[in-house]
C-alpha cells in the first residue's frame, strides 16, 4: 500500500472518531489528534489499537503523554481545559504527519515507551 493509501484511511478513521462538531473540519498532516479532533481515552487506545492493526505497527506508546485519560464531565469545561493545556505544552503533539511516519517506520514515536494499557478513569 502506498503512502497516500494509507493516509487516505487514517483521515477517514480520524474523521470517524473525532468528537461530533469537528468532524467537518479539514485534516490535514499538522491536525493534532487531541489538540484538534479531541480524540483522547478510550477513543485514543481505540485508534492506536486500530493503527496497530491494520497496518502491522507495534503498539508501544504511553497515550498519557498525548492526552488525558476519561472522565471529564462538561463539555464547556473541556474546551477551556484543552486551550489551557495546549498553551502550557501539557501534552505532546500527535499530529497527522506523525502517525503516517509510524505507519511507515513500523513503531510509535518513543518506542522506549512501556506497552499500551487500556486507559482508565482520570483520577480528581
Amino acid at each position: 500500500m502506498n503512502r497516500e493509501a494509507f493516509r487516505q484511511k487514517v483521515l477517514e478513521q480520524l474523521t470517524r472518531m473525532a468528537a461530533p462538531k469537528f468532524r467537518k473540519l479539514p485534516i490535514t498532516d499538522d491536525t493534532e489528534v487531541y489538540y484538534d479532533l479531541r480524540i483522547f481515552g478510550d477513543d485514543l487506545y481505540d485508534f492506536v489499537v486500530w493503527v496497530s492493526k491494520e497496518f502491522g505497527i507495534e503498539r508501544r506508546i504511553n497515550l498519557d503523554e498525548y492526552g488525558p485519560r476519561e472522565g471529564i464531565p462538561s463539555l464547556l469545561f473541556r474546551e477551556r481545559r484543552v486551550r489551557r493545556e495546549r498553551e502550557q505544552g501539557r501534552y505532546k503533539s500527535l499530529k497527522v504527519r506523525d502517525i503516517l511516519m509510524a505507519i511507515e517506520s513500523g513503531h510509535w514515536p518513543a518506542a522506549t515507551n512501556p506497552p499500551l494499557s487500556t486507559p482508565s478513569a482520570e483520577p480528581n
